[in-house]
């Protein structure tokens, strides 16, 4: 499912042009480089707790993603779903989401 429905031809450049100017407005209006961003690298330093979810069938990041950045903090918490694709944990099972979720923030 699209969020702008539109045809292929048309959703792929104008994805590049949305990320392209967003990265110049960061540069140029807060001086960032986002393309100097490693979140794997801030990961160790992190004080914030962080709940992970990851789908094992996810087809547009991999799991492993997940998996590193979790190992990399003692803050991380990682809910590897088998089966699942991308961002799809909450409609496979609610009941299973709201729990792990939901615990996870009265436990923080």
């Amino acid at each position: 499912m699209r969020m702008i429905p539109l045809p292929d031809a048309a959703a792929g450049p104008l994805a590049w042009l949305a990320a392209v100017d967003g990265k110049w407005y960061a540069r140029v209006v807060y001086g960032l480089d986002l393309g100097s961003v490693s979140p794997l690298a801030a990961m160790p330093g992190l004080q914030t707790p962080v709940l992970f979810i990851h789908g094992l069938s996810d087809d547009q990041t991999p799991a492993e993603d997940s998996r590193r950045l979790a190992v990399a903090s003692r803050a991380a918490q990682l809910w590897l779903v088998p089966r699942l694709g991308h961002a799809s944990a909450y409609s496979a099972d609610p009941e299973e989401y709201r729990r792990r979720v939901f615990g996870w923030f009265e436990a923080h």
